[in-house]
């Protein structure tokens, strides 16, 4: 996308408004390493306004957004573009079918054009014991042309590249792999909808809106009928006053004008997934709506996560006693969380900071003052000594676990 410049600060084509476009900075996330932000953050589905939990916040919107960019994906603008537009999805974005930039969107009402992947906190939602996925299966841009006749048999277009305007991989797909409790889950994103056909509407005229439903059917897509359906979310959206308007899900098409419709049971062809043709300029939507793009995504559902078990990543050496460990040392920078790692399940400690210094009654390296020293008893303040002490029986080594150096055999 490119930019047109207004006195010294840059905007989105078409906006001059410092309250619509500045550019800005955004805060940098305090963190050690880029794991660190993926863990709070995720993609959420392209081309549409969904998050499964909620939005990242306007801050942290840029490394979010540079923490999940592509392998080997570059940006065009570095900074993060905010403002106010229609047809951005609110809140934290990547323009994904575009320069990848992050993008906040601080106007509520934005929707999607399709050229846009939400950016959401936290882990990706889970539903019962298992995990999910939003798999994009077909996309489709009015601005690329439309659908060969060909996808009709093959139900495939540009199959190995789903950052395609035309893409479509449905015929290399195996239904069973997304069967899940006797049915198919899917989602579809309609984006920049306007008004072509009002008999069929029943509700606020369409006006570059984006239209999402999400339903369920026990039919796969490629058969002649949808099967049982059922709407999920709005569920007012699969109805129409027209008949011919009415979504019966998804399912492959008898007219040669589209792949696959949501109307077998009307001779028209709305709801079109892989148009051949174009109608009033577009894609037949939900509610009589002509569309610019659609998205559609199929729900897999994956096995949890297993956690592997919890291995303690230190150990004492000897309580009371010794000054060396069986395994590695512990550094100077690491002690005090090893030490606190440890402690005993109710001990506090007195002293709460990392004590160093060069002492010859405490043994080399990082220890906690565990026993009775110097007529007291230990406070269990972690201690690093830079000499070469010997322990009088107040401090206990800490050890790395499982970095065995040396092994005495007896």
């Amino acid at each position: 996308m490119l930019l047109s410049v207004c006195g010294a600060v840059a905007f989105e084509p078409g906006t001059c408004d410092a309250e619509e476009g500045v550019l800005l900075q955004a805060k940098s996330l305090i963190r050690k390493h880029k794991g660190s932000v993926i863990d709070a953050a995720h993609l959420g589905v392209t081309a549409s306004n969904f998050c499964t939990t909620e939005s990242v916040s306007e801050a942290e919107c840029l490394d979010a957004v540079r923490a999940l960019l592509p392998e080997g994906q570059a940006q065009g603008r570095q900074n993060l573009v905010a403002g106010s537009w229609g047809h951005v999805p609110p809140g934290c974005s990547v323009q994904s079918r575009g320069d990848w930039a992050a993008h906040y969107n601080r106007r509520d009402s934005g929707s999607n054009d399709g050229g846009y992947t939400p950016v959401c906190s936290g882990q990706e939602a889970v539903t019962g014991s298992a995990e999910f996925i939003w798999e994009l299966i077909t996309h489709h841009e009015v601005s690329a042309g439309y659908f060969p006749n060909s996808a009709r048999t093959s139900f495939t277009h540009n199959a190995d590249d789903p950052s395609a305007s035309l893409f479509m991989n449905i015929g290399q797909l195996t239904s069973d792999d997304y069967f899940t409790e006797g049915k198919y889950h899917f989602r579809l994103v309609y984006g920049n909808v306007v008004q072509a056909h009002a008999p069929c509407n029943d509700g606020p005229a369409l006006s570059g809106d984006t239209q999402e439903f999400e339903w369920t059917q026990t039919n796969w897509i490629t058969e002649s009928s949808s099967g049982t359906v059922e709407a999920m979310s709005p569920a007012d959206l699969a109805a129409s006053p027209n008949a011919g308007c009415v979504f019966n899900g998804l399912a492959r098409s008898s007219d040669a004008r589209t792949v696959f419709d949501g109307s077998q049971n009307h001779d028209w062809w709305f709801q079109s997934v892989g148009s051949n043709r174009e109608w009033h300029g577009g894609i037949p939507a939900f509610k009589g709506g002509d569309a610019q793009s659609v998205s559609l995504y199929v729900r897999k559902q994956t096995p949890p996560a297993i956690d592997a078990p919890s291995v303690p990543a230190y150990r004492y050496a000897d309580m009371g006693s010794g000054d060396a460990c069986p395994t590695s040392d512990v550094s100077e920078e690491e002690c005090l969380a090893a030490v606190q790692s440890l402690l005993p399940v109710g001990q506090s400690q007195g002293r709460t900071n990392l004590v160093t210094g060069s002492w010859r009654w405490v043994p080399p390296g990082c220890s906690v003052q565990s026993h009775f020293t110097h007529g007291q008893n230990g406070d269990w303040a972690a201690h690093f000594n830079r000499g070469r002490g010997n322990n009088d029986g107040g401090y206990s080594k800490v050890c790395h676990m499982d970095r065995v150096d040396s092994i005495s055999v007896a």
